[in-house]
C-alpha cells in the first residue's frame, strides 16, 4: 500500500513528476477573474480547485485526498523554511521579519476552510455549483 510506505522514504530519494505527469495542466491562467465583479479570484478557489482535480481527475477516496493535503502543507512549509534561511541571512532584520511573517500566513492558512471533507463540498457547492458525493 503506497501511503504506509511513504514515511519510510528519504526526501533524498523522491522524485518529483511533472505536473504533466499527475494531470494538472499547466497552462491553467492562474491569475483567473470573476467576470461578473471583475475581481482576482481568491487563493481559496484556487486551492478548491487543486483539491477537485486531484481528487476526480485521480480517483481519490477522501482518505487520500486529507493525505495530499496534508503532505502538500508540510511540504510548503519546508521549502518555504529552506527558503528563507537561504535568503534572510543577507536582509535587514526588519526585512526578514516582515517575510517571515508573510511566509509563515500562507503556510499556516494554506488549504483552511477546505481541510474537511464537509468543509471542501460546502466550497464546492457554493462556489463551483457542485455537489459531490
Amino acid at each position: 500500500m503506497p501511503c504506509s510506505t511513504a514515511g519510510n522514504v528519504s526526501s533524498s530519494s523522491l522524485q518529483l513528476e511533472s505536473d504533466e505527469d499527475i494531470g494538472i495542466d499547466s497552462s491553467l491562467d492562474l491569475n483567473i477573474v470573476n467576470s461578473s465583479t471583475s475581481t482576482p479570484v481568491s487563493e481559496k478557489w484556487h486551492e478548491a480547485t487543486f483539491i477537485l482535480s486531484i481528487k476526480e481527475k485521480h480517483i481519490l477516496s477522501q482518505v487520500a485526498v486529507d493525505y495530499v493535503l496534508s503532505t502538500t502543507n508540510i511540504f510548503v512549509s519546508e521549502i518555504f523554511s529552506r527558503l528563507l534561511e537561504d535568503v534572510c541571512d543577507d536582509m535587514p532584520t526588519n526585512v526578514m521579519q516582515i517575510l517571515k511573517n508573510k511566509v509563515r500566513h500562507i503556510s499556516d492558512n494554506l488549504f483552511k476552510g477546505l481541510n474537511t471533507a464537509f468543509l471542501q463540498k460546502k466550497y464546492f457547492r457554493e462556489h463551483f455549483g457542485l455537489i459531490v458525493s
